[in-house]
């Protein structure tokens, strides 16, 4: 934690968390457009990269699974709801990404 003046009328400084998506954009802020471009310098938040990386796993498990598409994006969209329960036993989801296979 770092302090910080929330508003230049608050005449002490007051302990907040910094935020990584300010951090984020602070610092794309600070590379120039072109550089950002060529390096490839964007925040991405993280409700963005949730759902892509979500997406990206719907697409390689309808491709290496043979659990129909409607139920993987149930599955994958709802995987942090506690009360979820998939409509298919977990065998139909063996595929490739299994664990023994992760790092070969």
């Amino acid at each position: 934690h770092y302090n910080f003046t929330v508003s230049e009328a608050t005449p002490l400084d007051v302990e907040v968390a910094v935020n990584p998506e300010m951090l984020g954009k602070v610092y794309e802020n600070l590379v120039l457009e072109e550089e950002r471009g060529q390096a490839g310098i964007f925040y991405t938040p993280r409700v963005e990269l949730d759902f892509m990386c979500r997406r990206a796993l719907i697409e390689y498990l309808d491709e290496e699974s043979i659990v129909d598409r409607p139920d993987l994006i149930r599955l994958v969209m709802n995987a942090d709801t506690p009360e979820f329960v998939p409509d298919f036993p977990p065998e139909r989801l063996r595929c490739p990404c299994s664990p023994s296979k992760i790092g070969q």
